[in-house]
């Protein structure tokens, strides 16, 4: 599989829709990350600001609304 920026097929909502089996959750999750980390909170000039704990908020919001998105679709 490969994944493009400019595609919406690389957001992590659409790799956890698509993912099947819950072992493939651990790689969705690090992709989430790193996701988060180039798309959101590069974009911020205060990213030296931005502690561990608030990417990790950013991130368990985003992969939450993810796996609703999953479960109600």
């Amino acid at each position: 599989m490969k994944f493009e920026q400019s595609s919406p097929l690389s957001t992590p909502c659409f790799i956890v829709g698509q993912s099947k089996r819950p072992l493939k959750y651990l790689s969705v999750l690090f992709y989430s990350f790193r996701w988060v980390n180039t798309n959101f909170i590069s974009s911020f000039t205060y990213y030296k600001q931005v502690n561990y704990l608030d990417k990790l908020k950013v991130l368990s919001r985003l992969l939450l609304y993810c796996l609703q998105m999953h479960t109600f679709t």
